[in-house]
């Protein structure tokens, strides 16, 4: 939010706060995946890693897969909530079932019509273990037709918080 008012972050160092794109290692739960110009899929971020990529006003558009039917996602999922909340960040909530690349695909080509830049937040990311979540959107988000993206220009991911 700060650097689209126009104020410069820094590190402790006096560089630019990084973005995705800049790190070579991965985050705590996994690699960010660039899907591609202005998307990006990332594992969620521990509180680190949410101020030093999320907030600084980067993105238009924050879509959360993480899965409240699993205790530990729906704490990060309330978590993220009300961290990107107070600071003006909407959160877009849907969910992906590894089994389900139909229902992908509908989510993929909704997410592809929102404002950019976008950042898609998965459970986990590849090198973790359990990123099923993450390699099923990323499937679908890559295999979306022109065709797919116009009928989900009706539709928006579901359960905005």
């Amino acid at each position: 939010m700060l650097e689209r008012d126009g104020v410069r972050l820094a590190t402790e160092t006096g560089e630019r706060a990084t973005s995705f794109a800049d790190r070579e290692a991965p985050m705590e739960r996994g690699m960010p995946v660039q899907l591609e110009e202005g998307v990006w899929l990332i594992p969620y971020p521990n509180e680190h890693e949410i101020f030093g990529n999320m907030l600084a006003g980067q993105y238009e558009s924050v879509v959360s897969l993480l899965d409240p039917a699993v205790p530990e996602e729906a704490a990060w999922q309330d978590s993220l909530s009300a961290t990107l909340r107070g600071y003006g960040v909407r959160l877009r909530h849907a969910q992906v079932r590894p089994g389900a690349p139909d229902e992908a695909r509908v989510l993929a080509a909704t997410v592809r019509r929102l404002p950019r830049p976008i950042v898609v937040v998965a459970p986990r990311t590849p090198p973790q273990p359990d990123s099923a979540v993450a390699a099923a959107f990323q499937r679908a988000y890559r295999s979306v037709t022109a065709d797919e993206e116009r009928v989900a220009a009706g539709g928006a991911a579901r359960g905005e918080r």
